[in-house]
This record gives structure tokens, sequence and C-alpha cells, in this order.
């Protein structure tokens, strides 16, 4: 791989590295402060689910980007298509994210009412329960925001590192075609025929050109 290359790479997957951090972090918070307002208000069957997609894909998640940036990194030099598919996949790792995203949006924004609905309609002592977990869910609504552009960030980053490493992909199979050639050449002569050196084409053993590419046979 150019050096130029390389160098940008390692500047994309190090920013993909530190954004799944953030992002790490951020959904950590998240799920203290929603547990500290559930803990006043009451735990039910919405924040074990919450919790469950917040886990998997606030932390796991990310966790999987970081592991899939340390293995592209590792293998840069001897395996850089690797850096295509696993881009890719981090686009997809992303995605998902961004769905979480919104589904925690929407639930941040149910708690919400329901904690207004109580605090105007119950007791002192539930109004001030849900007072506390009304503060606690516009906080971990504020903190579900900032995890929204460095999402966007990431997917830029990886989107760059999937334009960078398509080149050496196109190349890898290309050297696979090209040492294909000669077996199938090998192959191809005791049945008549005879194979094209660009392509990999079967061709008549009296053909000038390739039937498929037009090469010189």
């Amino acid at each position: 791989m150019e050096q130029a290359v390389s160098d940008q790479v390692l500047v994309n997957l190090k920013k993909i590295f530190i954004g799944s951090i953030i992002l790490i972090v951020l959904a950590v918070v998240i799920l203290v402060l929603v547990t500290v307002g559930d803990s006043f208000t009451g735990f039910d069957a919405d924040y074990f689910i919450g919790m469950s997609v917040l886990v998997t894909f606030g932390i796991v998640m990310p966790v999987v980007m970081i592991v899939l940036s340390f293995i592209g990194k590792a293998n840069l030099n001897t395996k850089p298509q690797l850096i295509f598919g696993f881009s890719i996949g981090t686009v997809v790792i992303l995605a998902t994210i961004a769905f979480a995203l919104c589904y925690g949006a929407v639930q941040i924004l149910e708690g919400a009412s329901s904690d207004v609905y109580w605090i105007t309609n119950g007791s002192s002592a539930v109004a001030f329960d849900h007072s506390v977990g009304l503060a606690m869910t516009v906080t971990s609504g504020v903190t579900l925001l900032a995890m929204v552009p460095i999402t966007v960030l990431i997917i830029i980053t990886a989107v760059k590192n999937i334009k960078l490493g398509q080149p050496f992909v196109l190349q890898a199979m290309a050297s696979s075609k090209a040492s294909a050639a000669p077996r199938n050449m090998a192959a191809g002569s005791s049945s008549g025929s005879i194979f094209c050196t660009q392509c990999g084409a079967p061709n008549n053993r009296d053909a000038k050109f390739c039937n498929k590419c037009g090469q010189a046979l």
C-alpha cells in the first residue's frame, strides 16, 4: 500500500476508534441516568427492553468496531483489501446504531410525557419521584443527541476508507485472475481448448483472439 494512502487509512481508523470510545461512554452515561430515573418511578418492561437495546447497540457494537479497526490496522500492509470489507461492516453496524438511536429517542419522549403527566396529576410524593425521573430523562435525551453527530462522523470516515480500500480489492481480484489463467491453460490443453491470459475465458485452439475480451492469443 502506498505510504500516503496507508497514512490516511490509519488516521481514519484512529478516528473510528476514538468515535467508538465516545459512543460507549455516552451509552454508559445514558444507562446510569435512566437507571437512576427509573429507580424513582419504577422499573417496567420498557426499561429492560431499552437497556437491552442500549447495551447491544451502544456498547457491544462500538466494541466490535474497535476490534475491526485493530484487525484492519494489524493487516494494513499485508492484506490492505481487508480495510474495504471492514469499512463496509462498520457502516452496516453504524446503520443499526442509527436505528437504535431513533428507538431511544421515541422511548425518551414517551418517558418524558409520562413523567409530566404524573407531575401534574399525581400526589406530591409521586410528583417528586417523577420530577427526578423527568430530569434524568431530559439529560438522557441530551446525551442521546450528542451521539448523533459522532455516529455521522464515523459513517463519513468509514466511507472514506471504503473508497481508499476499493483499489486494493480490485488489484487482489486481478491478481487472482492472472494466477488462475496459467492453471486454466494447463487444464485446457488436454481438452483442445486454450484459455485467455487476460480474462481466463476458454477459446478454440485455433482462435487468434479471445472470444470474450478480444485479447490476442
